[in-house]
């Protein structure tokens, strides 16, 4: 992360951060996201056992068997030599391979299925970053707003005590009434307390963006970013983006599901091998045998069905949740758009008003000073300057979170 010394308002040292740089600090190290990057490896891993499950497996095994009269070491087959090693103690050793040579192709289904898991891992990997994306812009831009504001309310407040002590003297010499006085240090103390408001906030949102960027670091300013264009952008398809592909995903593995409960109604054909050595009073003998099995359920009360069943609807029901959530998301944008809107009006208007609310200010201390007014008139002209100059600040980052928040909705990068 680059950081640039700066001194900012105080003597301490801080350190000043790019919305690029929280945000890829963010995606490298907030613990939601290492939580799904592990579920993506949980996934590989699911994947692979399904993929090597379908070669089988080889087992070692030993025993020893005691008999209460001699037996053989190896099976009787004629003829039968009346030489033919036995023991009452026998030890065994045996190698044995299994493998399933078909099974209706449920094998293939779940290696499928795992591979989907993969994909779909991967996707919601994608969709909790661009979450984190939009929480983290809103509290940069939240950030950013209070940090300009503060030496605006600083101003005001160092503006209201200068007005005070010219007050003060004047109410001394007796030019001034009393109420005067009480009207302008009530005034400063709301726009102190609203000076110390500002702090917390601003305190508040540096520990949230350095809790989701899982830092101690809290020691940041927020450099000033630009207003963004949404004309002559290249929007990317709803489809594109990561819910849908999730969604899309779903129903296919819902499919699958169905298709891999449809092979419990075929037979399955196993193929097994064994080799042993079995051991008797110093001799032994070796057997090998090799065979294919078959399994056909043929009476289960309808437990297959039922689970046939099951799994036609969940793929009717992953169908309703893409229909779902392309709905909310054509909703999410149309809002986005109308925020937007309403946003650059509201930016507009906070600017006359500002211009206008400044204008009357100079000429209401253009007026108390040539003692055409009063001190509340001045005052509360002053206050509606001040308040002005805040809602277009405000309104200016409305407008500016409204935009990316649209952007980062359809998981365009700015």
């Amino acid at each position: 992360m680059r950081k640039v010394a700066l001194f900012f308002l105080t003597s301490s040292l801080l350190w000043a951060m790019q919305l690029k740089e929280v945000l890829v600090q963010v995606e490298r190290q907030n613990l939601e996201i290492q939580k799904f990057l592990i579920d993506e490896k949980v996934a590989s891993l699911k994947h692979e056992e399904s993929k090597w499950s379908r070669f089988g497996s080889i087992k070692l095994g030993a025993g020893y068997t005691h008999y209460n009269s001699p037996r053989t070491l190896a099976p009787m087959t004629p003829p039968v030599d009346p030489n033919t090693p036995t023991d009452k103690q026998i030890y065994n050793a045996n190698l044995s391979y299994r493998v399933v040579l078909f099974d209706g192709f449920g094998t293939k289904h779940s290696i499928a299925i795992e591979e989907l898991g993969i994909k779909m891992a991967n996707l919601r990997t994608n969709q909790t970053k661009w979450s984190l994306r939009s929480n983290a812009i809103s509290l940069y831009v939240a950030g950013l707003a209070l940090q300009e504001m503060l030496p605006i309310q600083k101003e005001y407040v160092s503006a209201l005590s200068q007005i005070e002590s010219i007050i003060k003297e004047e109410e001394r010499l007796g030019r001034r009434a009393y109420v005067d006085l009480l009207q302008i240090s009530t005034e400063k103390m709301q726009a102190q307390t609203q000076e110390v408001a500002i702090k917390s906030d601003l305190s508040h949102v540096k520990l949230e963006i350095a809790r989701l960027m899982s830092s101690d670091d809290k020691s940041f300013i927020f450099e000033p970013i630009q207003d963004v264009a949404i004309s002559n952008t290249q929007f990317t398809s709803i489809e594109n983006t990561s819910s849908m592909q999730i969604a899309n995903l779903n129903i296919e593995r819902t499919q699958k599901v169905y298709q891999k409960t449809k092979a419990s109604f075929s037979p399955k054909f196993t193929l097994e091998t064994l080799y042993s050595r079995n051991y008797g009073d110093n001799t032994h003998e070796n057997t090998y045998q090799a065979g294919i099995g078959v399994e056909w359920v043929a009476f289960d009360f309808g437990v297959r069905n039922k689970r046939l069943e099951e799994a036609r609807l969940e793929r009717l029901k992953a169908v309703y949740e893409k229909k779902d959530i392309y709905e909310k998301l054509i909703t999410a944008i149309e809002q986005a758009k109308l925020k937007i809107a309403k946003a650059q009006e509201e930016h507009i208007l906070a600017r006359q008003k500002s211009t206008l609310a400044s204008h009357i200010e100079k000429i209401e201390a253009k007026k108390l000073k040539e003692g055409a007014t009063t001190m509340q008139s001045f005052l509360l002209h002053a206050a509606d300057a001040h308040f002005a100059k805040v809602q277009k600040h405000n309104a200016f980052y409305s407008l500016v979170d409204a935009k990316y928040q649209y952007f980062t909705l359809l998981e365009i990068e700015k």
